[in-house]
């Protein structure tokens, strides 16, 4: 089962998120955990864990961070769903998730129950760059689920998103830097084509991940399941450490 799930409402949200204390930024976060089942009888039931932050303190900032998060949730429990109009909230949108199951299930008694996993927090902050995590993975019927792994970097004084551009001094030459490093940690011989081992990069052309994120003293190339490899080889993760590349950077 190929499931491909790229939440591009999320993508082009406005978020902030925190990692690190800094005075500057008027921002907390709460952390919530909640876990959804439904009063089945069978033995299994399908079941939703949600792990996630709220934020609180500069009031224009955290309706954004939230707002945002809420969303990705939102669209995540949302995939495989035809009718969206009853998932405005999370707890609606899990309900809905666990009623799915329940519906398929009446057609197909053979199915596995449904199970939903999504996680979002923070992995960077800076009086410049806010870096927050989104996690999520979804089995929701089939040989396997699907998992991805969503960056999202945002200027903490704005609020704004901050694009792969916005991030770096030079686009194309990062490029070719991240190019030679991918090809030092994979494997990949310098004169060899890019996809000479066995990777699926369009035209045979090295490029960034649509999701690039900030870990305490890294940067993360990450590539999702099927984005440049099979679903056997996982997420592909380049880990770079910041301090190679602050001649890269805009921010940091």
């Amino acid at each position: 089962m190929k499931l491909r799930y790229i939440p591009l409402v999320v993508l082009f949200a406005v978020l902030a998120t925190s990692c690190k204390q800094d005075s500057k930024l008027d921002l907390e976060f709460d952390d919530k955990s909640y876990v959804y089942k439904d009063d089945c009888k069978q033995e299994q039931c399908a079941e939703v864990n949600l792990e996630f932050i709220q934020s609180v303190g500069n009031a224009v900032v955290s309706e954004k961070i939230n707002s945002a998060i809420n969303e990705f949730i939102i669209s995540s429990l949302n995939y495989n769903i035809d009718d969206t109009s009853s998932t405005a909230t999370i707890e609606l949108a899990a309900k809905k998730f666990l009623e799915t199951y329940n519906n398929d299930k009446s057609e197909f008694p053979e199915i596995s129950p449904y199970f939903a996993e999504i996680i979002v927090n923070n992995t960077y902050r800076s009086e410049n760059l806010i870096c927050m995590e989104m996690k999520q993975y979804l089995y929701t019927g089939g040989a396997h689920g699907y998992g991805s792994t969503w960056y999202l970097n945002i200027d903490p004084q704005s609020g704004e998103e901050l694009s792969t551009a916005e991030l770096l001094n030079d686009e194309n030459e990062f490029i070719q830097f991240a190019e030679k490093v991918f090809r030092d940690k994979m494997g990949v011989p310098e004169n060899d084509p890019i996809n000479a081992t066995g990777f699926w990069f369009d035209d045979d052309a090295f490029y960034l991940p649509e999701t690039i994120g900030f870990q305490d003293t890294n940067i993360i190339l990450l590539y999702n399941p099927y984005d440049i490899a099979s679903y056997a080889d996982g997420s592909i993760e380049v880990v770079i450490p910041i301090e190679d590349i602050e001649s890269f950077l805009k921010v940091k």
